[in-house]
């Protein structure tokens, strides 16, 4: 999960802070998880999101 951050963000300190922040939505939305695929696909689709809205949220920052 960490590499799929990685990919995204291309920051160590900031892929572990996307991964955490991925890993606590997860845990909190546990009950959300339905299983109509598989749990690592479904981590894996979290990460992704908090990664991209991460770059969006940095991007924003940058702006005036």
């Amino acid at each position: 999960m960490y590499n799929v951050g990685f990919r995204i963000v291309n920051n160590t300190d900031e892929a572990e802070d996307v991964l955490q922040e991925a890993f606590i939505s997860a845990f909190r939305n546990l009950h959300l998880y339905r299983g109509d695929s598989t749990f690592g696909a479904w981590l894996k689709r979290i990460v992704i999101n908090k990664a991209i809205n991460y770059l969006h949220k940095k991007k924003t920052e940058r702006m005036p």
